[in-house]
C-alpha cells in the first residue's frame, strides 16, 4: 500500500482510490483487453509475484502498454514513468494521478538549473517509492518505438540512476511483443483484420546489474537484450 496516498487522501480516500481503479481495470481495461488480444504470459509469477519492490523496465510498442501492463500484473500495483507533456494533458492527467504516475521532464524553454531540479525532484520521488517497497515501471527508450527495434539515447540515465541508488533491487525486464501491429502501436505492418491479435508479454528477473560503462554502457546492452536477445551481464564494475 501507498504511504503517500494515505497522507494525501486519508484512509477512506486511499481506498476509494483503489475501488476506482478495481473498477476501471475490471469493467472496462480488462475486457478490451480479452475482446482484442489473444494474451500469452510468461514469468510474471516468477518476478513480480515474488518481490515486493523492483525496478520495471519494459520496451515501449504503443500506447495500450501500459493500461495493458497495469492490468495483467493486477492486483500488483505499478508506478509507470510518464513525460510532461503527457502528464499534462486534462484528459489524461486523473488517471496518471489515480494511479500514482510519476512526471519527468521538463521544457528546453526553461534554464538548465530549473530543469536539473525539476530531473532531480522526479528521481528522488522514484528513489524513495522503491525504498518504501513500491514497483517502479518504466520504458528507458523516452518514446515509443516503431517496431523495428528498441533505440535508447546514450545519455538518457533514469534507469542507471535507479539502480544505482538501489543496487540490491531486482530489475524486472518486460518484453512486449505484438502491441506494435496493433491500431496503438507505429509498426508499418498493423493489423487491421477481425481476429484478436497475438499479443505476448515475458518477464524476466536480473539481479546485481551491471553499470560498466555508466549510462552510455548500460542503455546498449539494454538494447542488446530487446533487439537481439543478449542477456544482460549481471555482474560488473559499478560505475558512477
Amino acid at each position: 500500500m501507498h504511504n503517500e496516498s494515505r497522507l494525501l487522501f486519508g484512509t477512506r480516500g486511499f481506498f476509494v482510490k483503489i475501488l476506482i481503479k478495481a473498477f476501471l481495470r475490471h469493467c472496462i481495461v480488462y475486457p478490451f483487453i480479452l475482446l482484442n488480444y489473444r494474451l500469452t504470459i510468461c514469468g510474471l509469477d516468477e518476478t513480480l509475484g515474488k518481490t515486493d519492490s523492483a525496478i520495471v523496465v519494459v520496451n515501449h510498442t504503443s500506447f495500450m502498454d501500459a493500461p495493458l501492463l497495469v492490468s495483467i500484473v493486477w492486483p500488483i500495483q505499478l508506478r509507470g514513468v510518464v513525460w510532461y507533456e503527457e502528464y499534462a494533458r486534462p484528459y489524461f492527467r486523473p488517471f496518471f494521478k489515480l494511479f500514482d504516475a510519476f512526471s519527468v521532464g521538463s521544457s528546453n524553454k526553461l534554464p538548465k538549473r530549473v530543469r536539473l531540479r525539476c530531473k532531480e525532484k522526479s528521481m528522488q520521488l522514484m528513489i524513495e517509492a522503491l525504498a518504501s517497497g513500491q514497483h517502479v515501471a518504466l520504458s528507458p527508450e523516452g518514446g515509443i518505438n516503431d517496431g523495428t527495434g528498441v533505440k535508447i539515447a546514450p545519455h538518457f540515465s533514469g534507469l542507471h540512476d535507479l539502480i544505482r541508488a538501489h543496487p540490491t533491487k531486482p530489475l524486472v525486464l518486460v518484453t512486449m511483443e505484438g502491441l506494435q501491429c496493433s491500431v496503438f502501436g507505429r509498426a508499418k505492418n498493423k493489423c487491421f483484420h477481425w481476429k484478436r491479435l497475438p499479443v505476448t508479454v515475458t518477464f524476466q528477473t536480473i539481479e546485481n546489474v551491471s553499470l560498466e560503462g555508466g549510462p552510455a554502457g548500460l542503455n546498449r546492452r539494454v538494447e542488446q537484450f530487446y533487439n537481439d536477445g543478449i542477456p544482460l551481464t549481471t555482474v560488473g564494475k559499478q560505475s558512477v
